[in-house]
């Protein structure tokens, strides 16, 4: 991911535009991904080997509040 990542969230919990730092990048809730419930995160990514090469993965994500 770039340093402004598009990211899928449960809306219930990451309202739209709430900045989320995800490791390193930093992602923007920008949709609600169907299968996006709870406490997952879909990221974007520019093309179908870049997510594969990323997988699925258990990390620690911060609110980020400016």
């Amino acid at each position: 991911p770039g340093c402004h990542t598009p990211v899928d969230a449960d809306l219930a919990l990451c309202p739209w535009g709430t900045q989320l730092m995800i490791g390193d990048p930093v992602g923007t809730v920008e949709d609600k991904g169907s299968s996006v419930i709870g406490n997952k995160l879909d990221i974007y990514f520019g093309t179908h080997e870049e997510a594969m090469a990323y997988g699925r993965k258990e990390v620690e994500v911060f609110s980020v509040i400016e």
